[in-house]
């Protein structure tokens, strides 16, 4: 009884994702109140600066099975999350009583290790350097819900689900997205939802979390003075300018 129940939940929610979802490219006004009346400045240089990776496409011939010790870590996938984001924290929260299941059903420890997660928002920071994040930046991960297989394989939007509750034993969930007019439609309506996410899980554009972001993360490298590299003259004025707005 709790697998239908579940599908139908599951359906639901990327039903109602898809119908409540403004047709177009963008948002209608009436969608989220004043967020075209909103300024977004331009994402600083250094932001900019940071050097894209080459995504991995997932193909027969990108499947390659790996010793372990080449592996980036020893769970099957690192998800890349906004803990800010209520659905977000929702979806990582059932992954990880999923899992917690799964390792009281089996008598196993290994079952509440099958993912990882990297919030991009933690307090220590989020490292885009680590490996184990497969290049992903924090603009990125704020743009689309993003995720690292352990062979270093990027996956990114609907994929990401199809992946994580298959490896906790829900991939018949998302099996209804392989049929072609479904997975195109499922693929559509999360991109228009990340699009509008954080306006209205944070009530704030994924353009200014992005920049307020780095403007912190260059101040930060300017009070350490640790010799990471220069801070952007536009980072520099940024901080200026909010320091002054704060005296």
């Amino acid at each position: 009884m709790t697998k239908p129940r579940n599908m139908v939940k599951h359906y639901l929610l990327l039903l109602c994702t898809i119908l409540l979802l403004p047709p177009g490219n963008a948002l209608l006004p009436s969608s989220v109140p004043g967020l075209h009346s909103l300024h977004i400045p331009q994402l600083h240089s250094c932001t900019a600066a940071i050097k894209p990776i080459q995504k991995l496409h997932s193909s027969s011939s990108n499947n390659v099975h790996l010793n372990e010790q080449d592996l980036l870590f020893p769970e099957k996938l690192n998800i890349i999350y906004d803990s800010k984001c209520s659905v977000c924290q929702w979806e990582v929260d059932y992954l990880k009583q999923r899992m917690h299941d799964l390792s009281t059903r089996t008598n196993s420890n290994k079952s509440n290790n099958l993912i990882r997660f990297t919030d991009l928002e933690a307090n220590e920071g989020y490292n885009e350097s680590d490996p184990a994040n497969g290049g992903v930046t924090y603009t990125m991960g704020m743009t689309s819900f993003h995720a690292v297989k352990a062979n270093g394989e990027i996956l990114h939007g609907v994929p990401v689900f199809v992946e994580a509750y298959d490896i906790v034993d829900q991939g018949w969930i998302w099996e209804v997205t392989k049929w072609p007019i479904v997975g195109t439609l499922a693929s559509w309506g999360y991109d228009m939802f990340a699009k509008m996410r954080t306006q209205l899980t944070r009530g704030s554009s994924v353009e200014r979390l992005i920049e307020e972001h780095y403007t912190r993360r260059s101040k930060i490298m300017m009070q350490n003075n640790d010799g990471v590299g220069e801070v952007c003259e536009p980072c520099q004025n940024k901080i200026a300018s909010e320091e002054n707005e704060g005296r």
